[in-house]
C-alpha cells in the first residue's frame, strides 16, 4: 500500500529519507490511525497540499516508487480448518 484514506486523512508511505524531508513541511505529521499507534513509514498529507496538485503529485510519485521497490510481502500460512 503506497497511499490511503483514513477518516479525513490522506496518507502516504515514504522511504526514511523522504519521510524526514516531508515531516519538515508545514502541518505535516506522521500517520497515527489511533492515538498512540503511529505507523512509522506513513505520513499525513497536510491540508494545504491538497490544493497544490503539482507538489502532491511529486510526493505520490515518491511513495509509489518506494513501495514498488519493496520485496513482496510473505504469504501467511493458512490455518487448517478443524471440523
Amino acid at each position: 500500500m503506497f497511499m490511503g484514506l483514513h477518516d479525513q486523512n490522506l496518507f502516504l508511505r515514504l522511504a526514511e529519507h523522504d519521510r524526514a524531508t516531508f515531516l519538515q513541511l508545514e502541518e505535516a505529521n506522521q500517520f497515527e490511525p489511533t492515538p498512540g499507534r503511529t505507523m512509522k513509514e506513513y505520513v499525513v498529507i497536510p491540508p494545504w497540499m491538497l490544493d497544490n496538485t503539482e507538489v502532491l503529485n511529486e510526493w505520490v510519485k515518491k511513495s509509489l516508487t518506494y513501495v514498488s521497490s519493496l520485496p513482496p510481502k510473505a504469504q501467511k500460512e493458512k490455518r487448517k480448518k478443524i471440523d
